[in-house]
């Protein structure tokens, strides 16, 4: 079962700033980046068209694991060992998504970074925003026909349910401490989601044990 370790790579530590090839400067480290997520009914070999999509922020000093802990909140309930797929260009078809995993998070992050153009720096300053808030991350994930057909919403909040109020508070005090280790910031309403999305998983690794 997916557990959110709270772990970052070195690279993601580094440097406010991610070096980058961009016309628009540097990867921005601990700027609020926005993502939208597109949760496609079927499998990848199924190649399904179209599917609802949820809008989200994240940073990259957060690390892979908050950006997948975040698309599972969005898009539960959704398997644990689902892969997220990256869309490195605008222009990508749905063939050329590329798996984003912890060792790639910010390679792909800033090849998506690498390709601003000139009259997207043009149109953001006419509309007097950033590349950062006119850059739009887009991640996919897959979700599996019978997730649909076996887990109704009923259940899907029984089993949210699950995670104990003393669940919860462990893990809001470990987020915490880690965010405070690493000089993060973490909202409350983030640190909520986290430490219910951790305790219930944990939960379900406990069951899967006995």
């Amino acid at each position: 079962n997916l557990r959110i370790r709270l772990t970052e790579t070195r690279e993601t530590k580094n440097s406010t700033l991610m070096p980058n090839n961009s016309i628009a400067g540097d990867l921005p480290r601990d700027d609020d980046l926005n993502a939208i997520l597109q949760i496609k009914k079927g499998t990848v070999d199924e190649q399904p068209r179209g599917g609802p999509k949820k809008n989200f922020t994240f940073k990259v000093s957060e690390g892979f694991l908050i950006l997948k802990a975040k698309i599972h909140i969005h898009a539960s309930p959704l398997p644990d060992d689902a892969p997220i797929f990256f869309k490195k260009s605008k222009n990508a078809t749905q063939a050329q998504y590329v798996e984003m995993t912890a060792e790639n998070f910010v390679e792909y992050l800033k090849a998506r970074w690498s390709k601003i153009t000139e009259l997207d720096m043009t149109r953001w300053g006419a509309a007097n925003t950033t590349a950062a808030a006119g850059t739009f991350f887009e991640v996919f994930v897959y979700k599996p026909r019978f997730v649909y057909k076996s887990r109704p919403a009923a259940q899907a909040r029984q089993e949210m349910r699950r995670a104990t109020a003393a669940a919860v508070r462990r893990e809001r005090i470990r987020i915490q401490n880690h965010a405070q280790a690493n000089n993060l910031q973490i909202g409350p309403i983030h640190l909520q989601h986290l430490a219910v999305h951790n305790a219930r998983n944990a939960r379900a690794a406990a069951d899967g044990a006995e």
